[in-house]
């Protein structure tokens, strides 16, 4: 199983690392991007409704939940082991 490392949550911090855990959990992909869909789109949306986002911040914002995710789901699959 998954043994959480300090370095994670130095990186990370909290909140992309349950968006981590989501690449290592045992729900379906499909559940997993709909979530991860559910999630840009509330802070996409916020964002533009407060007026601070752009296109470009956008992008940061959906490389800033998709990152977390996809490095989880590498970690699962064993491409960081040693």
């Amino acid at each position: 199983m998954f043994r959480k490392n300090p370095w994670l949550y130095v990186l990370f911090g909290i909140y992309p690392l349950s968006i981590f855990e989501l690449g290592l959990s045992n729900i379906s992909t499909i559940k997993q991007v709909l979530l991860l869909i559910i999630i840009t789109s509330i802070l996409i949306s916020v964002g533009y409704y407060f007026n601070f986002l752009n296109i470009f911040k956008s992008l940061i914002v959906v490389l800033f939940v998709i990152t977390p995710y996809v490095i989880g789901k590498l970690y699962g699959n064993g491409v960081f082991n040693t």
